[in-house]
């Protein structure tokens, strides 16, 4: 079984954001105010960013999104893609950030397709939900991130850690995990 991240593992956040950035930046909606509160949808002085009201507060109707969503499918990364359509072991996104956000990357990405399930956690602490998962399913768990401190002697089951660098840049592929 594999569990796997979803941003800047599977999915170019950053590419999104800078699309996301581009296509509101024409406008007369404050997409700066926006984007400096949300941090890429993290924690916010302590509390869960949360995008949909963030969204009306800049004037970002639903519809508008709406176009940046339908794009969202572009910024899957091409190795994961053919990873999930050559590998048939069970694949889980666990994810941490706003829920609504974060489902809505995974629903317009296509990635909910290409997985058999998803988590969406408000705790940035993944160990947790990775040992749900072991205690859920009973088998080894192959976990996969981009930001991983965690080795597997800090749990007590059969996992196995990668982590996956896409350095700084969405362009670059730089591994060989997928």
């Amino acid at each position: 079984m594999f569990v796997i991240d979803l941003d800047e593992t599977v999915f170019d956040s950053r590419g999104f954001i800078d699309f996301f950035i581009d296509f509101f930046s024409n406008t007369w909606r404050n997409t700066k105010m926006l984007l400096e509160n949300m941090n890429h949808s993290k924690v916010v002085n302590n509390w869960l960013f949360d995008f949909k009201r963030r969204l009306n507060k800049c004037w970002i109707r639903e519809q508008e999104f709406d176009i940046v969503r339908q794009n969202a499918r572009h910024f899957l990364y091409d190795d994961f893609v053919t990873f999930c359509k050559k590998n048939k072991d069970q694949k889980i996104i666990l994810t941490y950030g706003d829920k609504y956000f974060q489902q809505k990357k995974i629903l317009h990405s296509w990635v909910r397709d290409l997985v058999d399930g998803h988590i969406v956690t408000a705790s940035s602490d993944k160990m947790e939900e990775l040992k749900k998962i072991y205690k859920k399913y009973k088998q080894k768990i192959f976990y996969i991130d981009n930001k991983i401190f965690l080795s597997e002697k800090d749990f007590n089951f059969d996992i196995e850690i990668f982590k996956i660098n896409r350095l700084w840049s969405w362009k670059v592929k730089d591994f060989s995990v997928f």
